[in-house]
């Protein structure tokens, strides 16, 4: 820093002289700086004005659009976590594109308390098991633990390649996506059935 005059010099060494004496006396001394949403719902203050809703959420009337029975995407309204005057901005780990699919997770409606278990998977956080003319992957209580009795494969077969043989005791059934498929069934007195399918069947 440039000192002009002696008079700045002057206040210049009485404030290092005060920094000093602080910094002996009071180690733990911190330069106050800005709440975060956060920190002022954990200091229990209220919500800055951005974050809170037109009107009291107890009063006769009282509708905030960031509190519904369905967080639609076609509301065109971010999936942030506050409704009725309460939550805060998000910090910390934040995926956009994940939230937006998941609108009512991050917003739930004033009625969800959340005791629900996740009932819900996609296929795209499956592992793909990559073969010789195709793929396959897999949704089971492995990835979706409320999925008890039922378990979804999503296959893809190239032209002309034969699944492996397999037996399960559950019933399967399938629907075809595109192209046609030639399905073989063999029960425990050897009788068996063949059909031919094509895109839409089941």
């Amino acid at each position: 820093m440039h000192l002009t005059n002696v008079g700045d010099g002057q206040f210049a060494a009485k404030l290092l002289l005060s920094g000093a004496i602080l910094s002996y006396f009071a180690p733990g001394l911190a330069i106050p700086v800005q709440d975060s949403p956060r920190q002022r719902l954990l200091d229990g203050k209220g919500l800055p004005t951005k974050y809170r809703a037109a009107s009291s959420p107890y009063t006769p009337g009282h509708k905030d659009k960031y509190d519904g029975p369905v967080d639609s995407v076609g509301d065109e309204l971010d999936p942030l976590p506050w409704r009725n005057g309460l939550g805060a901005s998000v910090l910390g780990p934040w995926n956009e594109a994940r939230s937006r699919q998941n609108p009512d997770l991050v917003r739930p409606p004033g009625t969800d308390h959340g005791n629900l278990a996740n009932m819900r998977w996609s296929f795209a956080d499956s592992h793909i098991r990559i073969e010789e003319g195709g793929w396959t992957r897999q949704t089971t209580i492995r990835e979706l633990p409320t999925s008890i009795e039922l378990a979804g494969v999503n296959m893809r077969l190239d032209e002309g390649v034969i699944r492996e043989l397999h037996w399960h005791k559950e019933a399967e059934w399938a629907y075809v996506l595109d192209g046609s498929v030639r399905v073989t069934a063999i029960d425990y007195e050897g009788g068996n059935f063949f059909d031919d399918l094509n895109k839409g069947d089941l």
